[in-house]
């Protein structure tokens, strides 16, 4: 048997490849249109608001380096490109998923700060 065949059934293999593909173009255009914005008013922009601009790449460079390795795999009920695209998908998983998850931590961090400094004294 080999390893890289799907188990799900070519239906929903094909279903999963379309949904998938909903979600690339929503998250790409969405992205894009975040960072349009940020070009467009890169001069008004805070430093916390670059966290935004950042989460933006991230997210969008998942999107163009991951979904259509997924949507093609799920097309062809099959993984594609065998042990080196698989670990070209993984790597791309754990980078863009460190620095998602690393800007979202720093972006709570700034957001729990604030609040503390927006907290009047109770005296």
């Amino acid at each position: 048997m080999d390893i890289y065949s799907s188990t799900l059934s070519p239906a929903l293999d094909i279903f999963t490849g379309c949904y998938l593909m909903v979600i690339a173009v929503l998250s790409i255009v969405g992205n894009l249109l975040v960072l349009i914005m940020a070009v467009k008013r890169s001069s008004r922009m805070k430093p916390p608001e670059l966290l935004s601009v950042n989460l933006a790449v991230t997210d969008l460079g998942a999107a163009v380096a991951m979904y259509p390795l997924s949507v093609a795999a799920a097309w062809n009920h099959h993984w594609l490109g065998g042990d080196a695209l698989c670990l070209y998908y993984a790597l791309a998983g754990f980078f863009f998923g460190v620095a998602s998850i690393m800007n979202l931590t720093i972006m709570a961090i700034v957001r729990f700060v604030v609040s503390l400094n927006l907290q009047s004294p109770s005296e």
